[in-house]
């Protein structure tokens, strides 16, 4: 990201960023429209989203839910599969719930270890 302002204070630009974030999110969403809005025959779907809380962005967590909500419709013979990673070696609490309370849907999930966020000094 290439900050436009360089005299904001480090502790008020929050509120720039979060409008900054969300402007690229909505110029990404107009230039590359979500299946369903035209046809499409692929299976797979890979939607950038920015998870940015101290910035008031929290599109990981909405999108999440959705796509449980979306999944757990399919059929029992569709039973779809889900594919998880994440940067950390434990899911947030909420994600850990989505995915054992949510029927017929499979997910496998890949998780760093420990070890990937240990740094050490040379």
């Amino acid at each position: 990201m290439q900050w436009p302002i360089p005299n904001t204070h480090p502790h008020y630009f929050n509120h720039i960023a979060e409008n900054a974030f969300l402007s690229l999110q909505k110029l990404y969403r107009e230039r590359y429209p979500l299946l369903g809005e035209e046809e499409s025959n692929e299976s797979v779907l890979l939607f950038p989203i920015i998870q940015a809380g101290q910035f008031n962005i929290k599109e990981e967590e909405w999108v999440l839910q959705e796509l449980f909500s979306f999944l757990k419709s399919f059929p029992d013979a569709d039973r779809p599969i889900l594919d998880l990673t994440s940067g950390y070696f434990s899911l947030y609490k909420p994600y850990q719930e989505l995915i054992l309370n949510t029927p017929n849907v499979d997910c496998r999930i890949v998780a760093s270890s420990p070890k990937a966020s240990y740094s050490t000094s040379i």
